[in-house]
This record gives C-alpha cells, sequence and structure tokens, in this order.
C-alpha cells in the first residue's frame, strides 16, 4: 500500500515538472499561495521521500519485474524451458549436419 502511495506522490511530482518545464507554472506553488508555503515545503517533501523510498524499493527487489509484480507479458519465461527448446533446435541442426 506504501509503495502505491508513493507511486502517486511521484505522479504528482512528475506532473508538476511537466508543468514547470514546459508552461513554467508551478502548480504546487499555485495551490499553495505564499502565505501557506509550509504546504509547499511538506508536498515537496513527501515527493521526494515516495522517490526516494521507490529507488530504494527498486534496489531491493532488484529491478526484477517478476518480484515488482509486473504484468505478465514483462516477465521472462523460466530457464528451464527456455533451454528445452533450444535443446530440441540444436538436436533438429545436428540430425541435419549429420546428414
Amino acid at each position: 500500500m506504501f509503495t502505491i502511495i508513493a507511486m502517486i506522490l511521484v505522479i504528482i511530482g512528475s506532473i508538476n515538472w511537466f508543468a514547470v518545464g514546459l508552461f513554467d507554472f508551478n502548480i504546487v506553488n499555485w495551490i499553495f499561495t505564499s502565505e501557506a508555503y509550509l504546504g509547499a515545503q511538506i508536498v515537496y517533501g513527501l515527493v521526494g521521500l515516495a522517490g526516494l523510498w521507490l529507488l530504494i524499493y527498486l534496489i531491493v527487489n532488484k529491478f526484477s519485474p517478476s518480484r515488482i509484480n509486473a504484468p505478465d507479458a514483462m516477465k521472462k519465461k523460466s530457464n528451464k524451458h527456455d533451454n528445452e527448446n533450444y535443446d530440441v533446435v540444436i538436436d533438429h541442426a545436428h540430425d541435419e549436419l549429420s546428414k
């Protein structure tokens, strides 16, 4: 659950940086006026902590799609099945060469 919240915060931060880079408009500073500067600092701090959390999360999980619950399409097939397929291809090629 904490990782999902961190992802949402990082997405919010990236949208803010997109707006700053493209339109020179800071959404967080716009929401938190100069009177509520502490609110903007809290948001920036939470986004920064979320980014650090996700970096640590990826390092701990060794960037493995199977460990970070990636879709099945991103997961690599097990080596056992891959090796069996290659063995069949190699055996077939060997038979063709020996003829």
